[in-house]
């Protein structure tokens, strides 16, 4: 049986696409034809011969121990092996009987003389590989110590070319931003932020989405605050790129996959979570979600189950605020007397006209809302043209009522609540006595 198998190698695909595989393949034809063998099969391969157990290369192996060729025909030794340990496997084989001929060298290994200068070769050859990998890595942290990744840029960045910084890619940069600053808010497990970053059109490379993996490895990644890390050594290095997110949110991202923060995911933001109470038990409403839509409901057994869509309490919510407006003579009149409070900068009270006040403690026909408010608070900054007065329906901190008064129960100003009540139900308590809202 003349029948030999052929086998052929380059390191990497690129080097494939070449014409080195296909000269191999043109002298094992010749070398065959020249000595009269037929080629049974090829054996193409585009891997380094430095890593051992190379898939095509342990194939050959086994189909040659089979007993399935006489021997097989390979360019060069180093083709065969780069690793001693490969080439120790050909050795044995050799020392079976099968037939493992080089072309270029040309050697007969049943020989001793032969055997020695092909065990020569191969040590050669794995020795010119650890030097070529060392030369490599010498090449590879001489640009990390500069600052600049060899390697390719992580979503988010832009190669620039070799020996180059990354530059910030104008459209994902700002989504791997987002996403940072969405994880850190503790609302977002790595699915959900997962869908979501979909939802805002970050893809990979090829345009799939990203993986839930590949969520977790982009928040790890220290290189979008400038710190280049090496995950096989652990080693770091300072990145001459830009950053693209702050320490501060880096760090807090960190907390929140470490488990280090108390975050509860909420599936539903609700705006006015905290801000309604139940005017039969005063205990506050709950935000749900039902059939699609938004709303605030009252759990407790003693009361009659108050129950109000989101969407009417904010059209509600619109009208009765409307209510609070001042002509421009009222705002000059009650203004003129805080003038130098307002030039240095405070807090000070500003008594609603009578009208209004009566307004706002009249409930509309059908509403929803009621409260009672007699002044509204003011707070002035120092004189600035850039800034503005801000009105507000309840007191800054450093001018509130003293601990010991009493609040009114309709508007709990320290706490900004609002009765809500069905529009069906009675009308509105009078304030307490000595209530002044």
């Amino acid at each position: 049986m003349n029948a030999y198998f052929g086998y052929i190698r380059v390191s990497t695909p690129r080097q494939g696409e070449g014409v080195s595989l296909q000269e191999q393949r043109s002298a094992i034809e010749a070398h065959a034809l020249r000595d009269g063998l037929s080629i049974a099969g090829w054996f193409e391969e585009q891997e380094s011969a430095s890593k051992q157990g190379r898939r095509v290369f342990s194939q050959l192996l086994a189909e040659l121990e089979a007993g399935r060729a006489k021997g097989v025909i390979i360019h060069k030794i180093d083709r065969s092996a780069r690793h001693l340990k490969d080439w120790a496997w050909l050795g044995e084989l050799i020392d079976r009987g099968i037939d493992v001929r080089f072309v270029h060298e040309n050697l007969d290994l049943t020989s001793r003389g032969g055997r020695l200068t092909a065990d020569l070769l191969a040590v050669l050859a794995a020795d010119y590989s650890r030097n070529l990998r060392d030369e490599v890595k010498k090449g590879l942290y001489g640009r990390l110590k500069q600052g600049v990744y060899p390697f390719r840029a992580p979503i988010g960045y832009l190669d620039t070319g070799a020996g180059r910084p990354k530059e910030i890619d104008p459209i994902k940069g700002p989504l791997i931003r987002q996403g940072f600053e969405l994880y850190g808010t503790g609302r977002f497990n790595l699915d959900t932020l997962r869908t979501e970053l979909h939802r805002l059109g970050l893809r990979r490379g090829n345009g799939t989405p990203l993986s839930k993996n590949g969520v977790h490895l982009i928040l790890r990644n220290p290189f979008y605050i400038g710190i280049i890390h090496i995950q096989a050594n652990g080693q770091t290095f300072q990145g001459g790129h830009r950053p693209l997110i702050p320490k501060a949110i880096f760090d807090r991202v960190q907390s929140v996959l470490d488990g280090r923060t108390n975050t509860k995911i909420i599936k539903h933001d609700f705006p006015l979570r905290r801000l309604l109470r139940c005017d039969a038990c005063g205990h506050s409403l709950t935000g749900e979600v039902q059939k699609g839509s938004a709303y605030y409901r009252c759990h407790s057994a003693a009361c009659r189950k108050v129950s109000l869509r989101e969407s009417d309490i904010i059209d509600e919510l619109r009208t009765f605020f409307s209510l609070i407006a001042f002509t421009d003579q009222d705002l000059r009149d009650r203004l003129a007397v805080h003038m130098d409070l307002m030039q240095a900068g405070g807090a000070f009270r500003l008594e609603l006209p009578p009208n209004l006040r009566t307004q706002l403690r009249t409930p509309r026909p059908g509403g929803i809302f009621y409260c009672y408010f007699k002044w509204i608070w003011v707070q002035t900054p120092p004189a600035n043209p850039r800034t503005r007065v801000r009105f507000s329906a309840r007191p800054p901190a450093a001018a509130g009522p003293s601990s010991g008064r009493r609040r009114c129960p309709h508007v709990d100003a320290g706490r900004g609540r609002i009765s809500a009540r069905r529009a069906s139900g009675p009308g509105p308590r009078s304030p307490p006595a000595g209530c002044r809202r």
